[in-house]
């Protein structure tokens, strides 16, 4: 209220000003009349009021003049001075938006070099961790290693340690890899999981069968189509997985946990679901919720 208030008292106090000059004017006019009337030596006794008239007509012309110029100009002031307020607010308005822009941009850039840093990290962790691998095996026997041997110690280790930073699509890699180079099978693990954090991994439709991943934590991972044929899950941690349409059938999943898990469509028997650690919450093969 008191923003609106100030301006409209200036303009106020402006028109008051000019009502004040205009009556001064009025009073000196009337006063020179009455002077004119009453004294000879005006030489304006006795004029009729066309006389006076005129006379007020040629002294009325410059004043108006003047007051007309001084007006127009305080008018065109006054107007300058708006539109430079107005454009220097724009201007601002620009140089903030032009900033905020800036900075955005520049965090955007900054955010997306920090997310290729830490994917050319990941990447090169799973390739040095693939390396390694291919090293054991090659050069140190791993394949024909026996429990308790220090080289068996050395890829496990290396194993529990770089899942743990890679991406679900790294994970996935890495699982493949063990899979296929028969150091995860069931019944003669040479490189154990226990313990290993596989959570959120993407698995979709990959083939593990007959592969070791006892009390393994795969919570959120997608295992939907997942081949696991004769798998080892035994006390894993498989809560909030998807395993919709995927054959569990021949899967140990004693002592599991599948609190959350979707189910949806996966083929299980009611002895496996009578064996497992907790099904709270979960979406079971024919769509229902277990309480």
């Amino acid at each position: 209220m008191r923003v609106r208030f100030r301006p409209w008292w200036q303009k106020l106090k402006q028109h008051w000003v000019a009502f004040g000059v205009g009556a001064i004017v009025c009073v000196v006019v009337m006063v020179i009349i009455i002077i004119g009337y009453q004294f000879d030596w005006t030489g304006f006794k006795g004029k009729t009021v066309w006389d006076w008239l005129q006379l007020l007509g040629v002294l009325a012309i410059p004043v108006v003049v003047g007051f007309g110029a001084a007006w127009f100009t305080r008018v065109q002031q006054q107007r300058d001075q708006r539109l430079a307020r107005e454009q220097h607010d724009y201007d601002q308005v620009l140089a903030e938006q032009r900033t905020n822009s800036e900075r955005e941009a520049a965090e955007k850039r900054a955010q997306t070099e920090r997310e290729i840093a830490s994917d050319n990290q990941r990447e090169a962790a799973l390739q040095a961790y693939i390396d390694k691998l291919a090293g054991l095996l090659l050069v140190n026997s791993l394949r024909k290693s026996e429990p308790g041997d220090e080289v068996r110690t050395i890829a496990r280790i290396r194993t529990v340690t770089v899942v743990q930073g890679l991406d679900p699509i790294r994970k996935r890699i890495l699982l493949i890899f063990l899979h296929e180079s028969e150091l995860i099978k069931k019944d003669g693990a040479i490189v154990e999981l226990w313990g290993t954090i596989f959570n959120r991994a993407d698995l979709r439709g990959i083939d593990l069968r007959n592969a070791d991943l006892h009390r393994t934590s795969l919570s959120s991972a997608n295992l939907s189509g997942t081949l696991l044929s004769g798998a080892d899950l035994n006390g894993a941690n498989l809560a909030h997985a998807n395993f919709s349409d995927t054959d569990l059938s021949s899967v140990n999943v004693k002592g599991a946990y599948l609190n959350g898990a979707n189910l949806k469509g996966a083929i299980l028997t009611d002895e496996q679901l009578a064996q497992v650690g907790s099904l709270k919450g979960a979406t079971m093969p024919d769509g229902s919720i277990h309480p």
